[in-house]
């Protein structure tokens, strides 16, 4: 510990140090290697029995050759690939379900987003760290290959994910759990007190690290001294732990990379960053907390029962069946070579040659034989043939194993039953797949975790503009794209999904609920999701994004139904709005007439004034009143035609208004004939309704002069005069 405490500012400056240990005392470099390889020990030991069951089944795993020598030197010594069978099964429908394609990762959205910026920052992102995964850190697939081989059997890895100042770029490292160690009591990886990283180098790897100023220098030539081999390599421990560097009395996290045999610090570097330094706001230049960073993500097969920090893989669960089959296989074996090569006892009085008899077929050889019959001079040893009971127990075991592992026949691709429905098979592969989905989840969640370590890494030490290239497409991104906390990073595989069986079923029933979507960009979603399950390669050519954009702006295609309803409605308006014109040039054109049989009334009322007042000049007594009453009777007349054309009128703008409301007629009820309730026309009318002389009527009457010559007759003459009962005849003067 430091004799004397120093300031926050202290700590802040030592995050921008690749080694902070040429500026420790060589006391506190000796106390930290110290420390580093007494807590390593510790967890070791805590470790040591689920190790040994994972190097057993690991032995099993790999088919590993041992010499036996019980019962005899030689034996059977066969090993049961169960613990391949399973593992191999679990990688194959793992690895093609996490890794497909060009995208395994997939950026969300945090919070709203009305302008669709944040949608495209998300894509740039998903886009960059895919390219990252696949191409830039090469590592990184084909590791994760391995790393679902290695997980079900092991029980657990690990992925070490960081900035390497040697590549210059990020590196996610798979690393066993026989590599990493961590106290079996520690409640999870975050909180560990310690996590210890066996890493192996050569001499010339210790050289770069100096060069590049990651070790101390000259570190190599104590580290190898005396060493003849030039390919030996030597332990380095890495451990991410604590320390007081400061002298406060917190300990801070720290990395501390120590040579094994000589307990030696190489390396010292800070496990936080600037923001994770916690200031107290009561207490000033005091720290609350200091958040490390975490390097390391923890892969797990099965949880342990116990509670503890290591899992189970195969190497756990099936190491003793395997180990019980194995033993019965190597019996029966045994049993078989017993019997096919006999032994036994050979009596002094069969005189032979000693030693091993090989014999050709239809071969006889002479042998000396004092009294007695041969056979009684040769006594077999008494074995028998490979047990039966033994070949039922080891079906039995073998098939408890595999319910143990889900590695049933169905499940390998087998049909255990010609018979049995395409329903049922289904159904035993959604329950068989049962125990990979959950352990899919786990492995979800964790590639969750590694990738959220990599948006990190990139907010921090990408260049300010990087461009990278997809399916030939130029692409640039920026550090400030990772520079907020407003996204989520997931893997782009579904952890629900455990079969292509089940994949594809899910995106059939995305499409039929497509054919009842009325959302465009909805159907056009799920059609590209329905691709992407199909894994078609460059899916853009297929659905390019300029021609999406220029759909979805279209607006939704018209609906049929309310097309036909629409139009209908048109149809219906412009037929109302023709019979309301029709029915206003009807009524002008009756207007027309009225006034035209107005002015032509007017014309006869003027004259027959005229005629009256001549008439009250010349003519006096009945001959004035003759006039008079013809002049009354033509007002009669006319009053009476004014009325008909004012009810015609009225009956046709009912007839109007019911067309317009639909009614299809005058309220329900048949329309009236023109004259129908129009009172009778009283005998000797002059004018009828279209404005002629009805028959019966009065001819106008005539008035005497040069211009009324042939209207009439003329005044005081009558063509009937004397049996006129309506023109009597004029008084003569």
């Amino acid at each position: 510990m430091p004799d004397e405490k120093k300031p926050i500012s202290w700590l802040r400056e030592k995050t921008e140090k690749i080694n902070i240990a040429d500026d420790l005392d060589e006391n506190v470099l000796s106390k930290i290697g110290q420390e580093v390889v007494y807590g390593y020990d510790l967890d070791v030991t805590s470790r040591t029995e689920w190790v040994e069951k994972t190097k057993d089944g690991l032995k099993n795993a790999i088919q590993e050759v041992e010499d036996k020598s019980s019962p005899w030197p030689g034996c059977a010594n066969v090993k049961h690939p169960l613990i391949a069978t399973a593992a191999i099964q679990f990688a194959s429908r793992a690895y093609p379900a996490i890794v497909k394609g060009q995208k395994v990762v997939k950026c969300s959205v945090v919070g709203a987003d009305p302008e669709g910026l944040k949608e495209k920052r998300a894509r740039r992102i998903s886009e960059h760290m895919s390219w990252q995964l696949l191409h830039q850190m090469t590592e990184w697939d084909e590791e994760t290959d391995k790393l679902l081989h290695v997980l079900p059997v092991q029980g657990m890895c690990y992925r070490k994910t960081y900035r390497d100042p040697l590549f210059q770029r990020n590196r996610s490292e798979l690393r066993t759990a026989l590599q990493v160690v961590v106290n079996n009591d520690a409640r999870n990886l975050e909180s560990a007190r310690r996590i210890t990283d066996e890493i192996w180098l050569h001499k010339n790897e210790v050289i770069e690290r100096e060069n590049a100023g990651i070790f101390l220098e000259g570190f190599a030539e104590a580290a190898f001294a005396g060493d003849l081999e030039e390919k030996r390599q030597e332990l380095f421990l890495e451990q991410h732990g604590y320390f007081d560097l400061d002298g406060d009395g917190y300990e801070e996290p720290y990395i501390f990379t120590v040579h094994r045999d000589s307990a030696k610090i190489a390396r010292v570097v800070a496990r936080y960053d600037d923001r994770g330094i916690l200031e107290s706001t009561k207490k000033q230049g005091k720290i609350v907390r200091i958040e490390p960073v975490h390097y390391f993500t923890k892969f797990e097969f099965i949880p342990s029962p116990d509670g503890k920090f290591h899992s189970l893989g195969f190497s756990q669960l099936l190491g003793p069946l395997n180990e019980v089959i194995n033993t019965i296989i190597n019996q029966l074996l045994d049993a078989g070579t017993l019997n096919n090569l006999q032994s036994g006892f050979i009596g002094r009085g069969a005189k032979m040659p000693s030693g091993n008899q090989r014999f050709v077929p239809g071969e006889w050889k002479q042998v000396d034989s004092l009294g007695g019959i041969l056979k009684d001079n040769i006594v077999p040893l008494p074995t028998k043939e490979p047990s039966h009971t033994l070949f039922t127990l080891l079906s039995w075991l073998t098939d408890t194993a595999h319910r143990l592992s889900s590695v049933s026949e169905v499940m390998t691709g087998d049909q255990p039953d010609k018979n049995e429905t395409a329903t049922t098979t289904l159904a035993r592969i959604e329950q068989g797949s049962k125990v990979f989905s959950a352990i899919y989840k786990r492995v979800y969640r964790s590639l969750s975790l590694e990738y959220r370590k990599l948006f990190r890494l990139n907010g921090m030490y990408l260049p300010q503009t990087e461009y990278f290239r997809v399916l030939d497409n130029q692409h640039a991104i920026s550090r400030e794209d990772y520079g907020m906390l407003d996204m989520d990073i997931y893997p782009v595989s579904d952890p629900g999904l455990s079969s292509e069986t089940q994949r594809m079923a899910k995106m059939r029933a995305l499409m039929e609920i497509a054919e009842r979507l009325p959302f465009r960009q909805g159907k056009l979603e799920i059609l590209r999701r329905h691709l992407d399950a199909l894994e078609i390669p460059e899916i853009e050519k297929i659905m390019p994004k300029d021609e999406v954009i220029k759909f979805l702006k279209q607006g939704p295609p018209p609906n049929p139904d309310l097309l036909k309803i629409q139009l209908d409605t048109i149809t219906q308006k412009s037929e109302q709005e023709l019979n309301v014109k029709k029915l206003a040039m009807e009524m002008e054109r009756h207007k027309l007439e009225l006034e035209k049989l107005g002015a032509e009334i007017e014309v006869l009322r003027t004259t027959a004034i005229k005629n009256v007042a001549d008439a009250e000049a010349k003519e006096v007594g009945e001959q004035f009143s003759r006039y008079k009453a013809q002049v009354d009777l033509l007002d009669q007349h006319t009053n009476t035609a004014l009325a008909v054309k004012e009810a015609e009128d009225r009956a046709r703008a009912i007839q109007s208004r019911n067309v317009e409301r639909g009614s299809g007629g005058a309220g329900g009820m048949a329309p009236k004939s023109s004259d129908e309730g129009v009172p009778p026309l009283p005998p000797g009318s002059a004018v009828g309704p279209d404005g002629a002389n009805l028959p019966g009527s009065l001819p106008a009457p005539g008035i005497n002069g040069e211009d009324g010559a042939g209207v009439g007759a003329p005044v005081g003459e009558s063509e009937d005069a004397e049996g006129s009962a309506e023109y009597p005849p004029a008084p003569t003067e």
